[in-house]
């Protein structure tokens, strides 16, 4: 999966799930899967948000999705609902991530 890493200085560009790195700027579209723990920015076209809705189904077992505000904390691994791009600040890429803290244990008892 390929997200846009904005940096302000130069254009979107494609990056690979596995490349994303602290404190990068991503787009995240609707029906796609946060990649990485993080901050909600702003919408991604006019810079104003007002809530989006994220599936933190797969973390938290919700059956509704989750509003969220700008500020607010994002799960890697939950699903945004809503119908507009929104802007994530990656804080916690790879095995710092919450998703892979709850999987590793797991993994773990898997190899044994």
């Amino acid at each position: 999966m390929y997200l846009l890493t904005l940096d302000g200085q130069d254009p979107p560009r494609s990056i690979a799930t596995e490349l994303v790195a602290l404190d990068d700027l991503l787009e995240v579209w609707p029906d796609e899967v946060v990649p990485a723990d993080g901050e909600l920015v702003d919408w991604s076209m006019d810079g104003s948000l007002t809530s989006a809705a994220f599936d933190e189904s797969l973390l938290t077992g919700e059956s509704r999705p989750v509003p969220k505000a700008a500020g607010d904390t994002l799960t890697g691994g939950s699903r945004l609902v809503t119908g507009r791009a929104v802007r994530l600040r990656a804080k916690r890429v790879g095995s710092g991530a919450a998703l892979q803290q709850i999987v590793a244990p797991w993994s773990a008892l898997s190899c044994q």
